[in-house]
């Protein structure tokens, strides 16, 4: 990426598995950046995200901003059905997952760590 041409970027925030389907359609030959998160699709009422799910939600927003030729997306388990089980992401508990793909393959995968919001360790791919 040359970074003083990109474009700023948004991470989008998939509804369903259609949206999904049509924004990976549009990845070919680029990076793409996909947050998983096992979570209902909203927080339960008068109450905020968890602040781990806040932080990972916040930090592809600024990657998405920072490299704005990738595509960044937002994949709730309560809006996307077998949206994760499809990506072989497990129901995590609320445990963000973050899939790096290239050109619709995925590359890497990390995981967030339960005791820290900014640690994240890399897990297989698939399991």
């Amino acid at each position: 990426f040359d970074l003083a041409s990109t474009p700023a970027g948004e991470m989008h925030k998939v509804k369903n598995p259609d949206q999904l389907q049509d924004l990976l359609s549009k990845t070919a030959g680029t990076v793409s950046c996909l947050l998983f998160i096992d979570a209902p699709a909203r927080p339960p009422a008068g109450q905020s995200w968890p602040r781990h799910i806040h932080s990972a939600s916040t930090m592809v927003k600024e990657l998405a901003q920072r490299f704005g030729e990738a595509h960044f997306m937002r994949v709730l388990s309560g809006t996307c059905g077998d949206c994760l089980s499809r990506f072989g992401v497990p129901s995590t508990g609320f445990m963000p997952v973050i899939s790096l793909m290239c050109d619709g393959k995925e590359e890497a995968r990390w995981q967030q760590q339960a005791l820290s919001e900014t640690i994240w360790v890399p897990v297989q791919i698939g399991g």
